[in-house]
């Protein structure tokens, strides 16, 4: 951080240079983050909450997430998505292995669509939650899909993902937060991670 700190003051281009140094800097400060919440995790096993805006949260992550420019982004977050109580640092982590994982699914291109909105879960729901509204974040590919052998344990501890965060760590994340991740998936059409995280009674962000 210190050397691309450096960088942009000795850069003479006020353009394209500036923009990706700081773009690198955002990177670096989110992981030296993230890596201090993970550790404060893996001691206590509890997130570090806070009352944040998950719609704010889900448009800045996606725009951070993509590197292929071969794949198409579709952004849709309601306007009434609610705040939450959640360790945004993990929940940002969980939101960017999900997108990294769909991108690299799909080496040739395609395109992810990345949704957030509200859902009020009733007696007949059929998720082991609790009644109640939840934020319910959709991210869904068209890539090659997961075969059923492996998307039936692939939340399990021994399974782990070629690169980035992983899955079990992401559902234990979530599950830590009152809510639930479900992942549909079949050969050939694509994948559809889904996770339901229930809204603070707080009606402001920290």
């Amino acid at each position: 951080m210190g050397n691309i700190s450096l960088a942009k003051s000795m850069s003479d281009d006020p353009g394209e240079v500036k923009s990706r140094l700081e773009h690198a800097e955002k990177i670096c400060l989110m992981i030296k983050n993230f890596m201090t919440s993970l550790a404060n995790f893996s001691r206590t096993g509890n997130p570090t909450f806070k009352t944040e805006h998950m719609g704010r949260l889900l448009k800045n992550t996606s725009h951070l997430a993509f590197q292929n420019r071969r794949i198409e982004k579709k952004l849709s977050i309601a306007d009434n998505l609610e705040i939450v109580e959640m360790d945004p640092v993990l929940i940002r982590e969980v939101i960017i292995n999900l997108l990294k994982n769909s991108e690299n699914s799909m080496n040739d291109g395609g395109l992810i669509i990345i949704k957030g909105e509200k859902e009020l879960l009733g007696n007949g729901s059929n998720l082991p939650l609790k009644k109640g509204v939840y934020v319910k974040i959709t991210i869904k590919d068209n890539g090659p899909g997961i075969p059923p052998e492996k998307l039936k344990n692939i939340f399990k501890p021994t399974f782990s993902a070629k690169k980035g965060f992983g899955i079990p760590l992401s559902y234990y994340i979530i599950k830590k937060h009152n809510g639930h991740f479900v992942i549909d998936s079949q050969p050939g059409e694509g994948t559809t991670c889904t996770i339901y995280i229930p809204i603070s009674q707080n009606s402001k962000p920290n």
